[in-house]
């Protein structure tokens, strides 16, 4: 993965997913925010990927 396609991606997770909107300094916090954030992201991409398909079926 290029630097510009990884920046874009963490730019949209900070914009639509809320990755910067956890201010706990708790690594375990942390570690959970993050992973809620990544399990969003992935299920937004699995239902636009299922839209997508079902459009053109």
């Amino acid at each position: 993965m290029s630097r510009l396609r990884a920046a874009e991606t963490v730019q949209v997770r900070e914009s639509d997913f809320g990755l910067r909107d956890f201010d706990d300094r708790s690594f375990s916090r942390r570690h959970h925010h993050t992973a809620l954030v990544t399990a969003a992201c992935a299920h937004s991409r699995v239902s636009l990927a299922d839209r997508s398909t079902a459009l053109f079926s």
